[in-house]
């Protein structure tokens, strides 16, 4: 849990930074009154391509009317150059899916979730932490960060 937490405001704090096209908007981080964490964003509607996706191979209708093959191009294609415009600022998402990519209903597109981002240089210590762990026999054991089935190979 607590890595967890650490995750996501290292990730908020990520975002904001990072004013990437197609990041949401990171207006304010802190801690509430009573210490728990805290982050004003703007406030987005619409679908993930998780959700779109599952609602394509179900056939739903008004799925299949708002989002057709060349929407759905256009958007990915919008993402990519959201992941370019961080790679070559050293930001690599990490935990790229369908979940984590959302279409907004007036064409915007959002990568959400940059809370697993690895930054290139920065020292990541609580990162480190977390991926690596000792088992009960002494061995290093590396746990995944990420989701199974999008985590990059390397």
């Amino acid at each position: 849990p607590h890595a967890a937490r650490v995750r996501s405001r290292r990730g908020a704090r990520l975002q904001g930074r990072l004013a990437a096209p197609s990041a949401v908007p990171v207006d304010d981080l802190g801690l509430d009154p009573n210490g728990q964490p805290y982050c004003v964003m703007k406030r987005i509607h619409g679908m993930t391509l998780g959700e779109i996706l599952r609602g394509l191979s179900q056939e739903e209708p008004d799925v299949r009317a708002r989002f057709t093959r060349r929407k759905l191009l256009l958007a990915f294609q919008r993402a990519l150059l959201t992941l370019d415009f961080a790679h070559q600022r050293g930001v690599l998402h990490r935990d790229l899916k369908p979940s984590n990519l959302m279409l907004g209903d007036f064409g915007e597109v959002y990568v959400l979730d940059w809370g697993l981002a690895k930054v290139e240089g920065a020292d990541d210590s609580i990162q480190r932490q977390s991926e690596l762990r000792m088992s009960d026999a002494q061995t290093k054991e590396v746990s995944m960060i990420g989701t199974p089935g999008y985590v990059a190979p390397e």
